[in-house]
């Protein structure tokens, strides 16, 4: 699962663009999706909460970790919160990843490479 599909679903499920959920306002209005899309992804990849939060703006690994302990607080005290989760989550099942992501190369750089080219 890819996290750039969890972030879609996400935004799907709540009505927020891209923009807001990848945006640095804390308002509940991305805040609650960003801190679902976070629990999302620690459940449906292997990524690290370093890589989330990558993906996330840069965010710092212990941002998305409180991020995910409120969804998880969430997830049992509000009930729409809960359901606009699940219908991402369930939205993902329903969607085929794509066999390939050509938004990302699948060769090496010389950036790739630590240190640069090396003759």
């Amino acid at each position: 699962m890819k996290i750039r599909s969890i972030q879609e679903a996400v935004c799907r499920s709540f009505g927020i663009s891209m923009m807001e959920l990848l945006s640095e306002r804390r308002q509940r209005r991305c805040a609650r999706p960003r801190q679902a899309a976070y629990l999302l992804c620690r459940d449906l990849t292997g990524h690290s909460y370093p890589v989330i939060g990558r993906e996330f703006g840069g965010r710092d690994h212990t941002t998305v970790m409180a991020g995910i302990s409120r969804a998880e607080i969430l997830m049992e005290k509000d009930k729409e919160f809960r359901e606009l989760t699940e219908a991402a989550r369930l939205r993902l099942r329903q969607t085929p990843e794509p066999l390939n992501d050509f938004s990302q190369p699948s060769y090496m750089t010389i950036s790739d490479i630590p240190g640069g080219w090396v003759q």
